[in-house]
């Protein structure tokens, strides 16, 4: 598949089914998209980015360098994830078949905690929830001394 044809299956996939109407949503004249559909000339970087957006793909899709139509922004990736992955493109099958289902079970593990943890909360009525060592919430000036003394207090 080339450029030409990867812009005109993704102009049909999103419901563009008139080169001219596509061409009008896009701001340029039927004529340079069909040059651009029939790969007789190159879009420009712009354009790239354009499509790229709007059809939410990377622009690698585009230009065929890849099948894999995701956008993933490196800009979300911070430097240690980053060389995460670089380790992982390096691993064998069994390498990454054995890192795949430790991610996938320590992502359930922390799943089940954070549900489990929701739940207490929500089943918890308010007053038997444990707030030691917080200020209340408007507490009267009267209310604070009398707290502070007790937190004073050696006897108590």
């Amino acid at each position: 598949m080339n450029f030409g044809e990867r812009l005109t299956q993704l102009r049909k996939d999103n419901g563009y089914l008139k080169r001219n109407a596509f061409a009008e949503v896009l701001g340029i004249p039927e004529t340079t998209l069909r040059n651009y559909e029939t790969n007789v000339r190159e879009p420009g970087h712009k354009f790239l980015l354009r499509i790229s957006e709007l059809f939410n793909v990377s622009v690698d899709f585009l230009l065929c360098a890849t099948d894999d139509m995701e956008k993933v922004g490196s800009y979300q990736l911070k430097s240690s994830e980053y060389e995460h992955i670089k380790k992982y493109r390096t691993l064998d099958q069994h390498g990454k078949k054995m890192v795949d289902m430790v991610l996938t079970e320590e992502h359930a593990r922390q799943a089940a905690e954070q549900a489990k943890a929701d739940t207490i909360q929500e089943t918890t009525p308010e007053h038997l929830i444990l707030n030691a060592a917080h200020a209340i919430e408007g507490a009267s000036p009267e209310d604070i001394q009398y707290d502070e003394d007790i937190m004073d207090d050696e006897n108590f």
